[in-house]
């Protein structure tokens, strides 16, 4: 008979390692705790998920497409281009980082840490990408537009981030993000001024 998978079950493990992971963080976190903590058993985990990383993912997927949501909602109300850079900029390399305890160095530590039969997909970093290249098309100047096919400069933004993620669960955060910031938003427009000026 074929096992009947409950969304309570699937809501506990979930709720125990979303808090487990952000507590203790993605390496220091068992399934064994997970099932311990959501009063389940680990064969009942593995009715729902393959894997720690699979687990992983089904938290930490919908939890930054809310991140990506949020910004692009606060840069469509940010007129000017280059503010709306910046706030882009900020939150990839200083509010993201931070948010709910670094959680995105779960992620971090999950990629770095997985077993070979783990499955990893570049899907949710492609998906992620095109978004956060859609924000910066609305962004930068036409003159712009054509240097930024094949999400190349968010693939670079995103690289960036991780670097800040590890930075911050190690550091916390870095005192350098502004400067950082008005250095990529100087290139990104003085190249643009530069382009419609020739």
């Amino acid at each position: 008979m074929a096992q009947v998978k409950k969304t309570s079950v699937r809501d506990a493990i979930l709720e125990s390692a979303t808090e487990l992971f952000t507590e203790h963080g993605y390496s220091n976190t068992t399934l064994a705790d997970i099932a311990r903590d959501a009063a389940i058993t680990m064969s009942n985990i593995y009715n729902y998920y393959d894997s720690k990383l699979d687990v992983l993912y089904a938290i930490y997927e919908p939890w930054l497409d809310q991140r990506i949501e949020y910004v692009a909602q606060e840069t469509d109300k940010i007129e000017d281009p280059r503010e709306k850079m910046r706030f882009l900029l900020k939150y990839l390399f200083s509010d993201l980082p931070a948010d709910t305890n670094c959680f995105a160095n779960n992620f971090m530590q999950a990629i770095v840490t997985r077993k070979s039969e783990e499955n990893y997909s570049r899907d949710l970093l492609l998906r992620s990408e095109e978004k956060i290249s859609g924000i910066i098309r609305k962004a930068v100047p036409d003159t712009v537009k054509d240097a930024l096919a094949d999400n190349i400069l968010t693939h670079l933004l995103f690289m960036a981030h991780d670097g800040f993620v590890i930075n911050y669960a190690l550091n916390g955060p870095s005192r350098r993000v502004d400067a950082i910031v008005d250095l990529l938003c100087n290139l990104i427009f003085s190249s643009a001024a530069a382009d419609t000026s020739s």
